[in-house]
């Protein structure tokens, strides 16, 4: 029997699957370089936020905690530290949020010269990597102990 048999036979493997996607997700390109397309999506997990980006090249994947606060500038504030260690990207793929929908954040990505791309409205899927993280965040989450503490700064 193969894994993959196995796997199609075991109950909880079948129960953590994921659904099937309810649209096509928007077919990319696959990017030239690191760092040339970020995707990135803020999220509220076990009652804390968190901002996601991932490399579309690479698939590197930061997680950052935002504390309570999810504003225009709070966000520039924590991508401007991601910045400051990969790189400005070329362009960001961002849902449209309130705090990535702001002229504040608008302006923010103009100055760096970073072309930002809004995905449509009510479609998650054209988003898909960051979704696909958060997936993997909250699964991971739920895996741990409940009485070990998440240590934010390796998440």
């Amino acid at each position: 029997m193969t894994l993959e048999e196995l796997c199609k036979k075991c109950e909880i493997c079948q129960s953590q699957r994921n659904k099937p996607p309810a649209g096509i997700p928007h077919p990319w390109m696959y990017p030239t370089a690191p760092w040339e397309r970020v995707h990135a999506d803020l999220r509220e997990l076990e009652g804390q936020h968190y901002l996601i980006m991932i490399d579309a090249y690479s698939k590197w994947l930061e997680v950052h905690e935002m504390g309570t606060s999810t504003t225009a500038s709070r966000t520039k504030e924590v991508m401007r530290r991601v910045f400051s260690f990969h790189g400005i990207p070329r362009r960001l793929v961002t849902d449209n949020g309130p705090r990535f929908g702001s002229i504040e954040f608008q302006e923010f990505m103009k100055e760096n010269g970073v072309k930002h791309q809004l995905t449509p409205p009510y479609h998650p899927s054209s988003n898909e990597q960051p979704e696909r993280a958060v997936q993997i965040l909250k699964r991971s989450m739920e895996a741990r102990p409940k009485d070990v503490l998440l240590d934010h700064r390796y998440v």
